[in-house]
């Protein structure tokens, strides 16, 4: 049996308005924590995952000739895995996470049921993916700035020396932007404002509209054709091979929004910030060519495979455990 939480609305007075009842209300608010708290263990677990993709993205423009699995072991070796990966910006990006992972898995099947998908015969891909890609934006636009300012920390992440310079990544020679995710917020708030906090927002959503959507409508699409057609019994095998499933096609599908948004917000700390995104299109698209947009994928599916994995697992126990079938 798929997972369908089923949202009833009723009508009331003489309007067509539609309300919530006090029984849907209680299962958004567990499904919301539910989808937080596997958001925060997840990326407790992965963010060195996330901080290597965005090194070796950022690394693009010194020409680095050499691959990623080389690249790693260098970090590991000169840096150590703890200084060199996972600290940096550990926490924003788990506050990231538990703000977006909360948001989209836990509006989605309400999203979802309310545009017509209540019967499990019914259930389409196509409604699947605009119940993602809704959820999604909805998430990463309001968790854009805590992933702005993770992506700028981790552009800049490596050994400091102990006059606060650092002495290894791509900001070697010069201090880092930011002490830590508090630091960055303030700093950015007081000199733009919340303009400056949301800086690039729009094209941060549609990339976490395009994450979303295709990472649920996969995993969601091929739960039910195990589930009824191949008439497996749901649960962790299932969930696994599902997951499994969309980490491939989110990953795929996200790369060339994933690397234009490193590029562009980690522009913003140099001398020379790209103006916009369209910006950053043409200038990684003319120095690097097309293969450019796809750089990163392997990281970002080791990243994406495990926690897909233990997110669709974590989070359907933790439903189980709030009550929500």
């Amino acid at each position: 049996k798929t997972t369908v939480s089923v949202l009833y609305w009723k009508r009331r007075g003489r309007g067509e308005g539609k309300k919530m009842t006090t029984k849907s209300r209680s299962e958004l608010k567990k499904n919301f924590i539910a989808s937080a708290v596997t958001g925060g263990v997840t990326m407790l677990g992965t963010n060195w995952l996330d901080c290597l993709k965005t090194r070796w993205q950022v690394e693009v423009k010194t020409n680095h000739s050499g691959t990623m699995s080389t690249f790693f072991k260098q970090i590991a070796k000169n840096e150590g895995l703890w200084s060199g990966l996972w600290k940096h910006a550990l926490l924003t990006n788990i506050c990231g996470c538990t703000v977006s992972m909360g948001t989209r898995i836990g509006l989605y099947p309400y999203i979802r049921d309310y545009i017509g998908a209540k019967d499990e015969e019914k259930l389409s891909p196509l409604k699947m993916l605009a119940s993602g890609l809704g959820s999604g934006m909805c998430g990463y636009f309001m968790a854009s700035p805590l992933f702005m300012i993770k992506t700028q920390m981790h552009s800049q992440a490596g050994i400091k020396g102990t006059d606060g310079v650092l002495l290894t990544g791509s900001g070697k020679g010069q201090p880092p932007s930011y002490s830590s995710g508090f630091d960055a917020i303030g700093k950015i708030f007081n000199k733009s404002g919340l303009r400056g906090l949301w800086k690039g927002a729009a094209l941060f959503s549609v990339r976490g509209a395009t994450l979303s959507g295709t990472q649920l409508s996969a995993y969601d699409t091929s739960k039910t054709l195990l589930t009824t057609r191949a008439e497996m019994e749901d649960g962790p095998v299932v969930h696994s091979i599902s997951s499994f499933f969309s980490a491939l096609c989110l990953t795929t599908a996200v790369m060339p929004l994933d690397n234009i948004l490193v590029a562009y917000q980690s522009s913003l700390l140099t001398s020379s910030p790209h103006p916009t995104p369209l910006f950053t299109v043409r200038s990684l698209s003319q120095t690097h060519g097309l293969a450019v947009f796809m750089r990163g994928w392997s990281p970002m599916f080791l990243r994406m495979a495990p926690t897909s994995v233990a997110t669709f697992y974590i989070y359907e126990q933790i439903r189980s455990m709030l009550g929500l079938t």
